[in-house]
Order: structure tokens, then C-alpha cells, then sequence
């Protein structure tokens, strides 16, 4: 029988109790926990403590209310309007009463219809009260020159081109866009209050022309152009002249529109397919060649801010 060699054990090391590590306090706080001791401590005309309380109690609807309440209160209005004219503390007043609307709008409980008929009303009367006053300052009628040149202008143009006869289906020469003119300078022809108003608009810039250069050509041409797609771009760049006509007494913010410009780049067909071919020359074109084909005409309907 095989012997075996004997090990002896050992027991673990025992010590005293006073040796014992003690453990560390955790703190635990909840978002719940932090609402409450902050809603108790809130000064009780503080318009903080309504705001705790409603998200407290989960109540989004209240909290979104009190909110709005305490964005447009009289406090902060007359901070922001302090050592401003009287009209920047009714600009602020109808503001803060069309949010308010617009949350007992959007909120307002379900199944409740005279509520959901007052808060209606309560925004449409609201709304229509903002877009007079913003009228007051705004359209044809606008003042300031800097304010009209930082604005953008929207219009709906139907714009004509000979560049549009090679990329667009059909080979259309004509195209109904949308277009945002930016920097946008103003400049009165007729005499203060004269109807109809009549103006020049000088712009640089096309915000929208890139994208409805993409939407209107043709899928087939977009698939046969070479890497030279990225110059699409380019379109970004659209120098143009408006002549503006509009009647201030039917409306300020709307006025036909006449325009000429010349576009940033075009498409141009090749032998092994298309290119775009940028205003300043490319692909044996120069800048000569290039100055009628992307020269665009458009008339349409332009919103003046």
C-alpha cells in the first residue's frame, strides 16, 4: 500500500475585531429625492418652486405652462426690455401670450371639447396679433438697411435657362423652383408710401439651388456624369437682380418678382458623357462660353421679411 506523506493544514489568520475595516457610507440619491428637497427649500414666490412641483409630480402639462409662464414674466420682460422703448414690452407681452397659447393648445387634455374650442381661439387670436405687430416692422416697408441685408428671401420662380435644355427630361429649357436669396439688398424705387411699390433686390447667393438642381435633372444624365458631380455646389453661387412690384395696401410681405442671373455651374454634354462645368471655366470651356448658356430669366412670387 502506498504511502502518504502527510501535510499539515493551516486555519486562517483570526483577527481582533477592532482590526475589522469598516465600511463606507454610500449616498444615494434620486432624481425623485433631489425635486423634493429642492421644491421644500424654493422660496415660495419663487417661480422656480411651481416648476419643481409640476415636474415632481409628473405633470408635463403644468410643467410646460409654469415654464412659459416663467420665460415670459414680468420680471424677465422688463429685463430684457430695460432701457428699451415701450413697443419692445408689447412685442414681448404678445409673444409670451401666443406661447402660452400654443402649449394649452398642444397639451390641453383629451376629450374635453369646450377646452379644446377656447384654447383655439385663445391661438388664432394670439397669432393674428403677432403677424400685425411683426407687419408693423417688416415687408416692403422695412427700415433698416443692415436688417434687410442680413434677411434671406423665399420666392417661387418659374426660371428659364439653356443650360436646364441639357440635364432636365425632356430637354425642358424651363423649371419651377423655389429659392432663397441671401445676402438680400433692398433698394426703394418709387417714394415712401407710393402705390404700388416698386424695388431692386441685389442678391449673391442661391441657398436652395444645389438641392433643386439635384431634384430637377435627369436620372439618366445624374448617372452618366463624370466626378466632376461635386461641382453641383457650385450652383451655390447665383448673383442675381430682382425688380419688385407690390401693393402695400393688399399686402407687405408679398411682391412679383422679375429676375436675371447667372448660375454658379451647369451641366455640359461630352463625348464620353456629362460634366458640370463651373462659372469661372473648366473642361477646354472658358468663362466666354460659359456666360450665356447659364444665364437664367425667372419671374414668380417673392416673400419680402
Amino acid at each position: 500500500m502506498p504511502r502518504t506523506r502527510w501535510r499539515p493544514t493551516r486555519s486562517p489568520p483570526v483577527y481582533p475585531a477592532s482590526w475589522a475595516p469598516t465600511p463606507e457610507p454610500t449616498l444615494q440619491l434620486s432624481l425623485c429625492s433631489i425635486l423634493q428637497q429642492a421644491a421644500g427649500t424654493a422660496d415660495p414666490e419663487n417661480l422656480l418652486r411651481p416648476i419643481l412641483s409640476a415636474a415632481l409630480n409628473r405633470d408635463y402639462r403644468r410643467l410646460a405652462v409654469v415654464a412659459t409662464d416663467a420665460v415670459f414674466s414680468r420680471a424677465s420682460i422688463e429685463t430684457i426690455c430695460c432701457g428699451k422703448p415701450d413697443s419692445c414690452t408689447l412685442a414681448a407681452e404678445l409673444y409670451g401670450r401666443l406661447a402660452r397659447s400654443i402649449v394649452s393648445y398642444v397639451l390641453m387634455p383629451r376629450g374635453d371639447e369646450d377646452q379644446s374650442i377656447a384654447a383655439r381661439a385663445a391661438f388664432k387670436s394670439a397669432a393674428i396679433d403677432v403677424l400685425r405687430e411683426v407687419g408693423k416692422r417688416g415687408g416692403v416697408e422695412r427700415k433698416p438697411a443692415a436688417v434687410r441685408f442680413a434677411l434671406p428671401t423665399f420666392a417661387l420662380r418659374a426660371s428659364w435657362s439653356s443650360s436646364y435644355q441639357v440635364s432636365d427630361p425632356d430637354h425642358r429649357s424651363t423649371r419651377f423652383v423655389p429659392t432663397v436669396d441671401w445676402p438680400s439688398f433692398r433698394v426703394q424705387v418709387t417714394r415712401e408710401g407710393a402705390t404700388p411699390y416698386v424695388g431692386l433686390t441685389l442678391s449673391a447667393i442661391d441657398v436652395l439651388a444645389p438641392l433643386a438642381e439635384v431634384v430637377s435633372r435627369d436620372a439618366e444624365v445624374a448617372r452618366m456624369t463624370d466626378k466632376q458631380d461635386s461641382l453641383v455646389w457650385a450652383t451655390l453661387i447665383h448673383p442675381r437682380a430682382s425688380i419688385q412690384v407690390a401693393m402695400p395696401a393688399l399686402t407687405k410681405n408679398t411682391a412679383l418678382v422679375l429676375s436675371g442671373g447667372i448660375r454658379g455651374a451647369g451641366i455640359f454634354k461630352r463625348e464620353a458623357g456629362y460634366t458640370y462645368v463651373p462659372i469661372w471655366g473648366g473642361s477646354n470651356l472658358s468663362a466666354g462660353h460659359l456666360l450665356w448658356p447659364l444665364v437664367e430669366v425667372s419671374a414668380g412670387v417673392q416673400y419680402v421679411p
